[in-house]
This record gives structure tokens, sequence and C-alpha cells, in this order.
């Protein structure tokens, strides 16, 4: 959708090299992180760029906040490298500097799951316990993608076109997951029971049929299941009686993630 309203209104160009901007953007966040021994388990293509997946083994976050510093200052430098060529004579587009000044200041705000608001985390969580850290950070987030929502609007008013601030808000909306409130809310009416002596641990991928996951299931111990997402982060925590609950309120062909939702809401 978004390719279709660039060539709509003859941005394809601009919006390609910003996308390519994005890309030496995140190669800075690659290199720091080969850099520290990390592996790169795989890579995910979004709208706004390009999105690393490191391996599960643990950041620490002095580590974390080189990582994520990383991609803005490659912004720092091609801007420098920018002004440089332009010294020299060399035309250099204006949508170059836009682009990095944009992406810049964007990566930069306290927004989970921006290279700032990883930098927030990190900091919190060196010095505060995770539940605490997460909240404010959560809560932080939700402030400033609110703030970009309402500009983002504003912004595509007054422009008549431009809708780039206002699609990134909703990029952050989406990504701000309140899956962990729903999961503590589970856990206090579904793991009362549990003998931990008796409980066995489960991992499920979200799209998993909820019909499927009773396969993976026995029914001789008590199973905490973790869904986790693509990129490996747990957003559910569920039990094997959840599960069959789930199939009794008729949602044995959804995925468990939906399924969870719908329960919930």
């Amino acid at each position: 959708m978004l390719l279709v309203f660039f060539v709509v209104t003859n941005n394809l160009n601009k919006y390609l090299l910003t996308f390519f901007i994005a890309l030496l953007h995140e190669a800075g966040h690659l290199l720091v992180a080969r850099n520290f021994g990390y592996k790169i388990n795989g890579i995910k293509i979004e709208p706004f760029g390009v999105c690393l997946k490191l391996s599960d083994k643990k950041i620490c976050s002095f580590h974390e906040v080189l990582i994520s510093a990383a991609g803005p200052c490659v912004n720092i430098l091609l801007v420098i490298f920018g002004a440089i060529a332009v010294k020299f004579g060399i035309q250099i587009s204006n949508v170059f500097f836009i682009s990095n000044f944009y992406m810049l200041f964007i990566n930069l705000l306290p927004v989970m799951p921006l290279d700032g608001g990883r930098i927030l985390k990190a900091v919190l969580f060196s010095e505060f316990e995770s539940k605490f850290s997460k909240r404010i950070v959560k809560i932080i987030s939700l402030i400033f993608t609110s703030v970009i929502f309402i500009c983002g609007i504003i912004f595509f008013v007054r422009s008549k076109q431009n809708i780039s601030l206002f699609v990134a808000a909703l990029f952050l909306l989406d990504n701000i997951r309140f899956r962990d409130s729903k999961s503590s809310k589970i856990t206090n009416l579904y793991f009362s029971d549990i003998d931990k002596d008796l409980t066995k641990v489960y991992y499920l991928g979200e799209n998993v049929l909820v019909k499927d996951a009773l396969k993976f299931l026995p029914y001789d111990s008590i199973n905490v299941v973790f869904i986790i997402d693509s990129e490996g982060t747990v957003i559910a925590t569920v039990t094997n009686k959840y599960i069959l609950k789930l199939v009794s309120n008729g949602y044995s062909n959804d995925k468990l993630s939906n399924a969870i939702n719908l329960d919930l809401n």
C-alpha cells in the first residue's frame, strides 16, 4: 500500500533513497552487534526499513546502548559526508539530508522499539528491577507516540499528501503491546492449581492453531505454555487448561495469539 501511494504521488525515488539510508542505518547496528560477538538470526523487512533479529543470547545493558546508538551515528556520519561532498561541488539531493535528519530524530525518541527506546530500556534495566522498568518504558513510549500521532495528522493536513509521520505513529502504536498485562490476567486466573513438581513447560508459536496446540500437550500434568512471536519474544503465558477453555469457547480454528486476544477482549 505504501509503495502504491509513493508511485501515485511520484515520490518513489524519494522513498527508495530513504529506504537505502535506512539500510545503512541498520548496517551500523549489525556491525557493532557482530563486533560484540552477537549472532544475527534474521532480518525483518518493514515499510520503514530493516529490523535485525539478534540471537537469544542475553545482551548486557552497555552493549545494548552501543548497538542501539550505532544506527543514529551512521545518520550523523552520512550528513557529515554529504556536507563535505557539497563543499566539493558534488550535487546532493535535499531528500538525502532530510531523510537522515528525520531518521535521526525519530529513532532517538524514547519509544520502543526505536533506538532511543532501547537505550532508555537498557539504562533503566541496569538501575531498576525489570517490571518497574518495563512499565516506565511503556508509559513514556505511549506519551511520545501519542504526540507523534497528533503531529502526524497536523502535518498531513497542512502538506496535503505527506503521510510519513502519521504512518510512523501508527507503526509505533502497533508495536507498543499490552500483552504483558493480558498474560498476567491469565496467570492469576489459571495458574492457581499448579503443582510445581508436576509442571512441564512448552513453547508454541503464535501462529499455531488452538486445536493443533492441544496435540503437543500431554494431559498427565499441568503444562505452562509460553506463546512466542516470530522473533522469539514471549507474548503470552498460558496453561493447557486455558487452551482447553479456548476450544470450548469456539476458537479451535483460530491462531493462538488471535484467540487469546479475542478471549481477553
